[in-house]
């Protein structure tokens, strides 16, 4: 059986001793940054020239949250596709990761993980498309 090392006799030691007001944001604490995000969601559809600090920031939240929104959207037109789509998107972001490495210069490599978040930024248009198809018969 667990026995803690310290039990406060009364709850106002504990909350002096424990307090929350000293940690950082959920999102910050786990590196998650919106306003990047939302930058490079509309970097996507601008046509200026992507700022630095935006085309290196990586991450797999905006990705994840695009795949899952397309998914989503293609449920609500009646078609389950969530396998289709991670399938196929991790299919071919291994096949564009091997072959940016193999075209690569000795010594400059690209990291899977740049692979991923690039190409799940990439689905963002398509994602559009699927929730503009559930008002609109794109037949």
């Amino acid at each position: 059986m667990y026995q803690p090392n310290f039990i406060p006799e009364n709850q106002s030691e504990f909350v002096e001793i424990y307090s929350f007001e000293d940690d950082p944001p959920l999102l910050e604490d786990l590196g998650i940054e919106p306003d990047k995000i939302k930058r490079k969601f509309i970097s996507i559809f601008s046509i200026r020239p992507i700022e630095k600090e935006v085309a290196d920031y990586d991450d797999m939240t905006g990705s994840i949250l695009v795949a899952v929104v397309l998914g989503f959207l293609m449920l609500l037109r009646g078609k389950v596709q969530f396998s289709s789509i991670y399938g196929f998107g991790l299919t071919g972001c291994l096949g564009i990761y091997c072959i940016i490495n193999v075209m690569s210069k000795a010594g400059q490599y690209v990291e899977f993980y740049r692979t991923i978040s690039i190409m799940g930024y990439s689905l963002l248009p398509f994602t559009i498309i699927a929730g503009v198809s559930l008002f609109i018969d794109l037949k």
